[in-house]
Formats: structure tokens, C-alpha cells, sequence
């Protein structure tokens, strides 16, 4: 992960007034834990969604090139609902054409209906059947696809959350934060040299 898009990632959710900073709180506030035991909770409930998805998917529908700007939207589900809340309201922020999305694997009739209300278009797609059904909407209605986890942008919006639990860790002195929020970061391969780059005190 280039650093200069996870800064670019971070000015963008900033401003951006779909997006909300939410706490980290130490877990010793609400609950009596061992000595040895260190939990954090990242709020993320507290977003417009309720849940982090947001992040990511802001900064990846800001980075649609111009030649996708005006073309409908294509995603995939195979029972997250929480991008599909997110990319829902980005949607309805821009004024795009309601996004279809491909629902792929077990649905509960309760999620179902949630989709249903966030007014995405629906259809029901075999397995076996949906790279072959996103090839054929890409052909023949010039749509965009936005992949709901393996795309670059929306990983970049996700990184903030990394960077802003490693300045907790340092804050703290919470090596083992430190450490775990470090191996992810090198796991995901974000290259990252956290204590030089200049990210926002807040997010």
C-alpha cells in the first residue's frame, strides 16, 4: 500500500461530511479485566452506518476516473450487508443511479429486506454463474464494478483505522497494541513508517 494514498485517504475522510470520527476506548473503563489483559474498543458502531465500511467505500467511490463517473454501479454480496449500507448512502450523496448488486450464497430474509430498503437494485446469482454475470453487465450496460473488499481505494480508506489505533498504542505505551497493529499493517503490506508521516491527530 503506497503511504501517499493512505494520506490522500486520510485528507479525504476528513473533510468529507458523510464520515465520523469515532473514539477508541480502553476496555478497563466499562469492564474489570486481569492485570495481564489489554483490550481496546474502536467505536465504529457510532459510524453513519454502523459499521467501518464507510470509510473505505468513500474514498473508493471518490476515486472512480472520470470515464466511470457517470456510470451505474455494479457490487457483489455473499452476505456482508454492511458495504452495501455504505455504498447505498455515498449513492444517494452524489445523486448516482441506484447501484445493482449481485447476491451470491446464503441471505437470511432479514438481510434481505435491509438491502431492500437501502433501495439497491437486486438480483439473485447463481455461484457458479457470477463472474459471468458481471462480465455481461459490464459489456452490455457500460457499468463500473466496485469489488466490496479487494480494491485498492477501499482498502486505503480502511488503513486510517490502522494508523489511528498505532497512535493510541504510542500514546498509551501499549507495546502490545503496538506490536499487533504493526504486524497488520506489514501483513497488508502498507509499508508504512508510522512515526515520520504527517496524519491527522483525529479520525
Amino acid at each position: 500500500m503506497d503511504e501517499n494514498k493512505m494520506k490522500e485517504a486520510c485528507d479525504l475522510l476528513n473533510y468529507h461530511k458523510l464520515f465520523r470520527r469515532t473514539p477508541i476506548m480502553n476496555a478497563e473503563k466499562i469492564i474489570n479485566l486481569p492485570t495481564y489483559v489489554e483490550l481496546w474498543f474502536k467505536l465504529e458502531n457510532m459510524q453513519n452506518t454502523g459499521s467501518f465500511e464507510i470509510r473505505g467505500v468513500i474514498n473508493q467511490v471518490e476515486n472512480i476516473d472520470k470515464k466511470g463517473k457517470f456510470k451505474k454501479i455494479l457490487t457483489i454480496s455473499q452476505g456482508n450487508i454492511n458495504y452495501a449500507k455504505a455504498l447505498s448512502l455515498i449513492s444517494k450523496q452524489y445523486e448516482r443511479s441506484r447501484p445493482l448488486i449481485l447476491l451470491s450464497g446464503y441471505f437470511s430474509r432479514n438481510a434481505y429486506k435491509i438491502i431492500e430498503k437501502l433501495g439497491l437494485g437486486i438480483e439473485f446469482v447463481e455461484k457458479g454463474m457470477l463472474q459471468e454475470t458481471i462480465d455481461s453487465y459490464l459489456e452490455e450496460n457500460n457499468m463500473i464494478f466496485l469489488h466490496p473488499y479487494d480494491d485498492y481505494n477501499l482498502i486505503a480508506g480502511y488503513a486510517r483505522l490502522l494508523i489511528k489505533l498505532l497512535k493510541t498504542a504510542v500514546k498509551n505505551e501499549s507495546l502490545s497494541l503496538k506490536q499487533k497493529i504493526q504486524f497488520e499493517m506489514l501483513k497488508g503490506n502498507y509499508k508504512c513508517f508510522f512515526e515520520t508521516l504527517p496524519f491527522p491527530s483525529k479520525t
